[in-house]
């Protein structure tokens, strides 16, 4: 069984609280759960072990007025500005938790991968089946700029990123789908010059949609992701 829940428009720090909870509040004999929020204010947030001030200009962040959080999950930084953010909650009983969290990517984006060719790519969407090698540390901190296993990719770039965090009741799963690429005069004023994650994101993100029809898309996203976890 499914639970379906939209929590609606909230700061990045009470969506991230609210994961938290549910989380913590899973019971492990029941229903999965479909979190779907959105965004007070253009966005991003951080996995639990990231300092975004490595990376970031938090001066220009602060200035532009970009909402952040911290995660509960992993992962790096991640731009809610063109994306839609999603979670999953597995309990312990359900049939998606394995005790190998591979596998447990692997659930989830096999049904995000889903979403995505019913509504746009079709068969051209797959997952990447090995994890490439990278040893630049400052494309690793941001989630869209380095593909790894099991990510969903299209003709050979990343267009879905997720961090996970297991807990003896179950996992929470916090997805983001790259909608299209952030505004790059946004990110050239707010990311460090001598990361070069820009031309990273350009390189290994791929958009498939215009700006001007992201609110439709977002809906259209929305009631797919509905339909196939359920």
């Amino acid at each position: 069984m499914w639970k379906h829940l939209d929590s609606g428009i909230k700061s990045a720090k009470a969506n991230m609280e609210l994961d938290s909870l549910l989380l913590e509040e899973l019971d492990p004999e029941g229903s999965a759960i479909l979190h779907l929020y959105d965004w007070e204010r253009p966005s991003f947030t951080f996995g639990y072990f990231v300092k975004p001030e490595r990376f970031l200009d938090m001066q220009a962040v602060s200035k532009l007025g970009l909402d952040c959080a911290r995660r509960p999950t992993g992962g790096g930084i991640i731009f809610h500005t063109t994306d839609l953010a999603f979670s999953v909650l597995i309990p312990a009983s359900h049939e998606g938790y394995n005790d190998n969290i591979l596998e447990n990517y692997r659930f989830i984006n096999e049904k995000v991968k889903k979403v995505i060719q019913n509504l746009f790519a079709g068969p051209r969407c797959m997952l990447l089946d090995r994890d490439p090698q990278s040893s630049d540390e400052a494309h690793s901190r941001f989630c869209m700029a380095k593909p790894t296993i099991y990510d969903v990719m299209l003709e050979g770039k990343k267009i879905a990123g997720s961090a996970q965090r297991k807990r003896r009741q179950g996992y929470l799963h916090q997805g983001s789908l790259s909608l299209c690429l952030p505004d790059e005069t946004l990110l050239k004023k707010i990311l460090l010059p001598t990361s070069f994650v820009l031309e990273s994101m350009i390189d290994y993100t791929e958009p498939f949609i215009d700006l001007s029809s992201i609110a439709i898309t977002r809906e259209k996203v929305k009631e797919e992701l509905k339909k196939i976890f359920s």
